[in-house]
């Protein structure tokens, strides 16, 4: 279910979209990617909880849904033409490891060069 402050979310990014494009299509002389992607993460109460709504939004975007970085993300990916949007779930165990080893890099880093905060 959509509330108020959802509805005024979505008006203003898709706005911003068809702002974006029409920039785009007027300004010949501005770089722009090859590809643009649309990237949704996914949080919820659980990792059981985060697949099943990939699941509901694969079935929204009429896409099945898959596993990815050997079981830890699950996600679903649909194309508009060269721009792509995508909604991942990552596991709970995946998520506490990358966070261990940024926490392990950064303490590498304030060592070796100091710390600038």
């Amino acid at each position: 279910m959509t509330n108020s402050k959802d509805a005024l979310s979505r008006i203003k990014v898709a706005a911003g979209l068809r702002e974006l494009a029409s920039f785009i299509e007027n300004n010949l002389d501005l770089p722009i990617p090859s590809r643009v992607e649309i990237s949704q993460p996914v949080l919820g109460e659980g990792d059981d909880a985060e697949r099943t709504e990939v699941d509901r939004i694969g079935r929204i975007l009429g896409e099945i849904p898959s596993e990815e970085w050997e079981g830890h993300h699950y996600a679903v990916t649909r194309n508009f033409g060269a721009v792509s949007y995508t909604a991942t779930a990552i596991t709970r165990e995946w998520m506490t490891r990358y966070v261990e080893k940024w926490k392990a890099a950064e303490s590498y880093a304030r060592e070796k060069w100091g710390d600038d905060t």
